[in-house]
C-alpha cells in the first residue's frame, strides 16, 4: 500500500494510520473479504470500477505491526458548484469490539475531509453494527434520511437444507419454479460479450418500473466484470425460453454472501416463470459453492419495519419488494446513512436545500 503514514499511542500499543489514494490494494481487499461483514463496496476493486464512472478513492487503514486491524474506503466525486463529496459505503470495516480502532478511523476520516477538501462525507456503516449511532454522533456525524440509500434487505439463510429453503417460499413461488423447470426454461452462465444483452434487459426493467438505471452505463458493468472476475467475485446467469434470452441476473459473491446485485427482464414470456427459476438456480449455485447467505440487496425500509412489527409481507408489499420477499428470506434492517460537514454552515445549508441534494442523489450513490 502506498500513502502517508502516522503513528499514535493507545492502550500501550502503537498503531499506524495509512492514508492512500492508490487505485488497487490487494492486501486491503483480502482483509475486507476475510471479515464476516466486509462488503465488496469497500474493496479497491470496486473503487477501480467506480473510477471509470468519475469517482476517485481514498483509503484509511489502521495497522499494528503491519497487520491490518480496520479501515475505510471513501469514494470521492466532484459535484456542481464546487462541492466535493465523499461517500463511504458499508464501512468502516473492523472487528466488533475494537472501539479503539474505530475511534482512530473516525478521527482519520475527519482529517481526510479537511486535507482532501471534502465538503461533505456520507457514511453508511457496515452491517455488523460495530459502528454505533452514539459513536458517530460523538464524532460530529448526523443521521441522514434524505438520500434514499438502501437500509433494509431480505436474505436467505443458505445453511438450511434445500427443503427448508423451499418451505419458506410462498406456495405460488414453489409452483412457479417447478413450472419453469418442467416447461423448458434453461439457466446458463453468461459471458462477457453478453453484458450488452444483460444491460438492455436491465434498461427495459427500469423503464417499466419508472426508475433510472444504476449503473447507468454498460461500460461500468464491463469494467466491474474485468476487475472482479479474476477473483471469482462476479457471476452472471441468463434465462432462456424457446431459444430466446428473457432474463439475466448479475451476482457478486463476496465473503460468505452471494449478493443478487442487478437483474433484468425483457417483459416477454411472463408465463414461462423464467425470472423465478433464475433466482432459484442462483440460490442453488451459491449454496453449492459454500456461501452462507443469498442477499437480494434491498427492500423498502418502511415496508421492512412494518413487517418486523408483525404484519405479513403478502398484505403490505407489492412490486419488486413483494417478489423478493416471496422467496422467504429474513427481513433485515441495515444501518442508516450519516453525514459530516467540515463546515457547520454547510451542514445548515444542507438541511435547507434538501430538494437540490435529492436531485443529485444518483450522482452520489
Amino acid at each position: 500500500m502506498n500513502g502517508k503514514e502516522s503513528k499514535t499511542g493507545m492502550n500501550q500499543s502503537f498503531f499506524q494510520i495509512r492514508v492512500s489514494e492508490s487505485v488497487r490494494d490487494d492486501e486491503w481487499d483480502a482483509f475486507v473479504e476475510s471479515e464476516a461483514q466486509g462488503s465488496f463496496e469497500q474493496t479497491s476493486g470496486w473503487a477501480e470500477a467506480k473510477w471509470s464512472a468519475g469517482w476517485k478513492s481514498i483509503r484509511v487503514v489502521v495497522l499494528l505491526e503491519d497487520r491490518i486491524l480496520g479501515g475505510s474506503q471513501i469514494l470521492v466525486k466532484q459535484l456542481p458548484f464546487g462541492f466535493r463529496v465523499g461517500y463511504l459505503p458499508r464501512g468502516p470495516v473492523c472487528d466488533n469490539g475494537r472501539d479503539d480502532v474505530l475511534t482512530l478511523i473516525l478521527a482519520a476520516l475527519k482529517k481526510v475531509c479537511k486535507d482532501s477538501h471534502l465538503s461533505c462525507l456520507i457514511v453508511q456503516p457496515a452491517n455488523n453494527g460495530s459502528l454505533t449511532e452514539d459513536s458517530l454522533i460523538r464524532s460530529g456525524f448526523r443521521r441522514d434520511a434524505t438520500l434514499g440509500i438502501i437500509s433494509a434487505t431480505t436474505a436467505i439463510d443458505l445453511i438450511q437444507t434445500y427443503e427448508a429453503i423451499l418451505s419458506r417460499m410462498t406456495r405460488n413461488f414453489r409452483y412457479n419454479i417447478r413450472f419453469a423447470e418442467r416447461n423448458g426454461v434453461i439457466i446458463r452462465d453468461g459471458k462477457r460479450e453478453e453484458i450488452g444483452l444483460f444491460f438492455r434487459l436491465m434498461l427495459e426493467t427500469c423503464r417499466r418500473q419508472g426508475v433510472s438505471p444504476n449503473p447507468s452505463t454498460e461500460s461500468f458493468i464491463q469494467k466491474l466484470w474485468d476487475v472482479f472476475s479474476p477473483h471469482g467475485n462476479i457471476r452472471f446467469f441468463l434465462a432462456e425460453y424457446n431459444g430466446e434470452v428473457v432474463s439475466g441476473l448479475m451476482c457478486i459473491p463476496f465473503g460468505k454472501v452471494c449478493n443478487a446485485w442487478k437483474m433484468g427482464w425483457s417483459g416477454k414470456h411472463e408465463n414461462s416463470r423464467a425470472v423465478h427459476f433464475l433466482h432459484w438456480k442462483a440460490i442453488q449455485w451459491a449454496k453449492d459453492n459454500g456461501y452462507h447467505s443469498y442477499d437480494f440487496m434491498g427492500i423498502n425500509r418502511a415496508l421492512a419495519e412494518t413487517i418486523l412489527e408483525g404484519n405479513h409481507f403478502y398484505k403490505v408489499a407489492k412490486g419488486a419488494n413483494l417478489f423478493k420477499l416471496s422467496f422467504g428470506g429474513e427481513v433485515r434492517l441495515l444501518p442508516e446513512a450519516y453525514y459530516y460537514f467540515k463546515s457547520p454552515l454547510l451542514g445548515l445549508l444542507y438541511t435547507k436545500v434538501y430538494p437540490y441534494f435529492r436531485k443529485i442523489k444518483g450522482a452520489i450513490v
